[in-house]
């Protein structure tokens, strides 16, 4: 299906089991398994692995723009700013430590992550026929991302970036992953990024 499971053990014959029994669902590994295969193939030059792999990424793609599409409804585009909010994000996941089916940003910056190294890999192999399909897909998530940020600085009057959007919560950690795995940070808005640090160091 293109669905990368987040945690993978030998206890079943299905590597989803634990986190299936206890209801639990992680969207993170989505860009994580397209980085990951990016990141092999930087170091080593591997190409006939990536030339191998490269068809399940983009599975990995097809199901993460499935996942979006939950959000990209008329329910979320039209709705009241409450619902605006999740406008083209992955749906909650338990992803984040510390939250329990929320709507976690670091899920999509993973994502928009595994876009970008995949029209790498796609320009690698010469597989100039996604280009169009990736770079809409990049550029309308990021759009849709940085658009519920802006509209969560307005519904909770915060000025730092937000860890997830029911919350509106502050989490460095997580922001700073963004910045140093995602690549995000000339998308990020920089005063709230700005604050967001000073306000970890007054903290500590």
């Amino acid at each position: 299906t293109g669905e990368v499971p987040p945690i993978i053990d030998t206890k079943a014959e299905d590597p989803l089991w634990e986190e299936k029994k206890n209801g639990l669902v992680e969207y993170d590994s989505q860009g994580e398994f397209v980085w990951l295969i990016s990141q092999y193939y930087r170091f080593t030059g591997d190409r006939a692995f990536l030339e191998k792999m490269f068809p399940r990424v983009v599975k990995c793609l097809e199901f993460t723009a499935q996942l979006r599409a939950k959000r990209l409804t008329p329910e979320y585009r039209d709705g009241p700013p409450e619902k605006r909010v999740f406008y083209g994000l992955l749906p909650e996941s338990t992803s984040h430590e510390g939250y329990y089916m929320k709507h976690s940003y670091w899920d999509d910056f993973w994502a928009l992550k595994g876009w970008t190294d995949a029209r790498g890999m796609a320009a690698v192999l010469g597989q100039t026929n996604l280009l169009g399909w990736i770079d809409a897909e990049h550029a309308d998530f990021s759009k849709c991302v940085y658009d519920s940020i802006a509209l969560l600085f307005q519904l909770k009057g915060i000025d730092y970036i937000p860890g997830c959007a029911e919350l509106g919560d502050i989490d460095p950690t997580s922001t700073a992953a963004a910045i140093v795995y995602c690549d995000q940070l000339g998308s990020m808005p920089p005063d709230e990024l700005a604050r967001t640090f000073d306000r970890f160091m007054d903290d500590l």
